[in-house]
């Protein structure tokens, strides 16, 4: 058997060899079955890839590495060895009868297999039908996106709202000193409140729209350097083996986002995105760094011996620098909050200020009960009601533009209202073996 060396591959179509320190090892050749790729047609021409025949028995590193983490090598790391397995054609699951609801009032709920298990996502809403159709009501599946769904925040309003009817039913208004105070207090605090609030909601807000641009930057970069990768690099094995490292290089940036990336060995190995051994190998602090840097080494390999057309060795190179710039800023780990002295001093005034509107909210029901005595009013009662209703909107609402900061604080996650990740990796990994086939197909021609 003849020795070559790493990362060198046969052609299509014959035993895929590769030497490791001088020991030859063999691979068998695999095939693409028919909807392999999500489609309804096998490609033209049967492409071969790494592959090996049980992955999970091999004595993986065939040596022992005296520091694999500190001293990662690129010929110990992503080699094609191992086959990169298929994913099914949608991970979408069937909508339940909410969900139907929901695109009633506007909104477009789908349902996903991934990480979190099986999520709800919020794919989209129509802003007129939303507006005039009753989907900002937090009812249905609207409740649990609403800053109103925190326990905490449930246990403010009714402390506040007991208060009030407090006040309302057992205090005796005639303090015109006390009435003033309180009604001085409301005023100045609610202008300077209204001033930190409006800069704290739009910090907030500014935030999640920052992390989903990232986002949806570094997917349209992927989508260009997937293109790139099944364009100018020659063997078909390379070309995929630099295309699932794309596909492994984003999930491994979101998880990171979420701390979760250790826990996902088992769920990216279920993904055929994992090869035998890998996880252990990988910088555990920086295993995005390490995926990229072990993409760099490949192109390196591959441009010293040939295996990129004219110019196509820098192109990959660079998109490749790119798409980890992007997904380097999704997991960055240096929290971007509002600082915490305004987060601090903003916490202090909303709650004075809850209290003090609380405070004249139960004076004035007071100040309406006089004359009354023992004798229900209709016209009381009604009035009651409105009243309560009010200010409990207006409590929830004031405290509920400062719990964004927990609503928006990441755009990744299980929460419904979060990126569809799920939805969009499918769609990039069927990307992927579309274009590793039409590739292949161009190849044979």
């Amino acid at each position: 058997v003849a020795v070559i060396p790493p990362f060198c591959f046969a052609c299509p179509g014959k035993d895929i060899q590769m030497a490791f320190l001088g020991a030859p090892a063999q691979y068998p050749e695999l095939t693409f079955g028919p909807g392999s790729f999500g489609g309804s047609r096998p490609p033209a021409t049967p492409v071969a890839l790494f592959s090996n025949t049980r992955p999970d028995k091999l004595d993986w590193p065939p040596y022992p590495n005296p520091n694999p983490t500190l001293n990662p090598d690129p010929n110990l790391l992503y080699r094609p060895s191992s086959t990169w397995s298929l994913p099914p054609v949608t991970n979408k699951e069937p909508p339940r009868c909410w969900h139907r609801a929901a695109r009633g009032v506007g909104i477009t709920i789908e349902q996903f297999r991934g990480f979190w298990g099986t999520v709800e996502r919020i794919c989209g809403y129509d802003p007129l039908r939303f507006q005039f159709c009753g989907g900002w009501l937090p009812i249905g599946p609207m409740w649990s996106i609403s800053v109103t769904s925190l326990w905490l925040h449930h246990t403010q309003s009714l402390g506040l709202m007991a208060w009030i009817n407090l006040l309302g039913f057992y205090y005796q208004p005639g303090h015109s000193i006390w009435d003033d105070t309180m009604l001085e207090a409301v005023s100045n605090l609610s202008t300077v409140l209204a001033f930190l609030i409006g800069g704290f909601a739009g910090y907030c807000v500014d935030g999640f729209r920052s992390q989903v641009s990232n986002y949806s930057t570094a997917l349209r970069k992927s989508r260009t350097t997937l293109v790139l990768i099944a364009t100018h690099v020659k063997d078909p094995s390379l070309r995929a083996e630099l295309a699932r490292l794309v596909n492994l290089a984003f999930h491994i940036a979101v998880l990171t986002e979420q701390d979760k990336v250790d826990q996902a060995e088992e769920f990216l190995q279920s993904e055929g995105l994992l090869r035998a051994g890998e996880w252990g190998r990988m910088i555990p602090e920086e295993r995005l760094g390490t995926v990229y840097f072990s993409q760099t080494a490949l192109v390196v390999q591959a441009q010293a011996q040939g295996g990129f057309t004219e110019d196509g060795g820098g192109l990959v190179k660079g998109a490749l620098r790119e798409v980890f710039d992007e997904l380097d800023s999704i997991a960055d780990p240096v929290q971007n909050y509002p600082p915490l002295p305004y987060t601090m001093i903003l916490t202090l005034l909303l709650k004075l200020t809850l209290f003090s509107v609380a405070t004249v909210a139960g004076i004035t029901m007071a100040e309406h009960r006089l004359g009354i005595n023992e004798e229900v009013n209709t016209e009381f009662w009604f009035w009651w009601a409105a009243t309560n209703i009010f200010n409990l909107v207006y409590i929830c609402g004031l405290q509920g533009l400062v719990d964004l900061q927990h609503a928006l604080m990441s755009a990744f996650g299980r929460r419904k209202h979060n990126i569809p990740h799920e939805k969009h990796m499918r769609e990039l990994r069927r990307f992927s073996h579309g274009l590793l086939s039409q590739a292949a197909t161009q190849q044979n021609m």
